[in-house]
């Protein structure tokens, strides 16, 4: 074929896909709104720039050690909070972990790695948060624990300081009726690992007010992440994209479809690793069960903790699905997988039609 046949060719497709509904959606999200963001997007005006001096975060599991990490990076000073002074100095290791593993790649020279393990204070006092300007908390997913910290800590808080849940399931509203103040409640909820994820999402309760939403959208900045301002709605807005993710996967498997084929059709989408993929390496644990990454179950007397898809109304057997069914069909094709080069197009197209 001539080259400029070719060109012809290619640009008669490149129109085409350039005026398609995911092309619009790609060149909105990633570009126009990345760009708004950048300016300020959604930051309420008329209140000035937070120059945050002390960020308390209280949960020193994995993910509270994260965000610990991630505040201290930024320079800026933080108290890492946990039951007692052993589990809270336990939590700073993380950092020490991360911290060595940027010097080991050169993204930290000694002196700068001293700095900022210097900025991580574990605590098992409350009163170390009494001038924080913001405190972020990281605990369990159980309404109970998470009412005993925002008491705990509003005991201790100044006024005008703004209180952030990190939770991923519970509704920000619900949460801030244990609140004295629900204008300075908001969500920040951070996704594992988080010295990793740019996504960041802020939650707004009912009665979170403008200001609480501008000193959270200024902290995502100073810690250099990317914010989504979200209503409080079940799932806020990426779980509710994960859920029907992989329950996709779950209805692509009930009917028959192989694992390793669901797998590389998703990466073939353009997703880093397909649903079975993520059940197999752990990456998405059950909410209830692990709430916060850490590995540490829930402790709400009587919960049983439910996992991704158990919603589905039927398994592969024909009764309610069970996780277990899909793990056992992971572990007949995970060695096939390991070696199975992506499927192409035709290969998916006839595997739905059943050829």
């Amino acid at each position: 074929m001539p080259f400029d046949t070719g060109l012809k060719i290619e640009q008669r497709y490149f129109t085409e896909v350039l005026q398609t509904r995911e092309a619009f959606s790609m060149i909105r999200s990633l570009f126009i709104s990345m760009q708004e963001l950048g300016k300020g997007a959604r930051r309420p005006a008329g209140h000035p720039k937070t120059e945050l001096k002390h960020v308390g975060v209280v949960g020193a599991g994995f993910m509270g050690a994260s965000i610990a990490y991630v505040t201290a990076a930024a320079g800026i000073p933080v108290t890492l909070i946990d039951r007692d002074i052993e589990a809270a100095t336990k939590g700073k290791t993380v950092s020490e972990g991360l911290v060595k593993d940027s010097i080991g790649k050169g993204r930290l020279t000694q002196d700068e790695a001293a700095a900022l393990l210097s900025r991580i204070t574990p605590s098992a006092d409350y009163a170390d948060l009494a001038n924080a300007d913001l405190v972020i908390e990281a605990v369990f997913e159980d309404r109970e624990v998470k009412k005993a910290v925002i008491e705990a800590v509003e005991a201790v808080l100044p006024e005008g300081a703004v209180f952030a849940s990190n939770t991923s399931t519970l509704p920000i509203s619900g949460l801030a009726r244990n609140s004295k103040r629900p204008a300075d409640f908001i969500g920040i909820h951070f996704f594992s690992p988080v010295e990793k994820m740019m996504l960041t999402e802020v939650i707004l309760g009912s009665d979170t007010g403008d200001r609480a939403l501008a000193v959270a959208l200024d902290y995502v900045a100073a810690i250099r992440k990317t914010p989504i301002v979200v209503n409080d709605t079940r799932g806020f807005f990426v779980n509710r994209c994960v859920l029907r993710y992989m329950s996709e996967s779950y209805d692509m498997l009930i009917e028959g479809v192989p694992p390793v084929m669901i797998e590389n059709a998703a990466k073939m989408a353009g997703m880093p690793v397909g649903p079975p993929g993520a059940q197999r390496r752990g990456r998405h644990r059950p909410l209830a069960e692990d709430p916060q990454g850490d590995g540490r179950r829930s402790r709400r007397k009587g919960h049983r903790p439910r996992a991704y898809g158990t919603h589905l109304p039927h398994g592969a057997k024909g009764g309610p699905f069970r996780p277990q069914e899909f793990q056992g069909l992971l572990r007949l094709s995970a060695e096939a997988g390991q070696e199975v080069p992506l499927a192409r197009p035709q290969d998916l197209l006839s595997a739905e039609a059943g050829g």
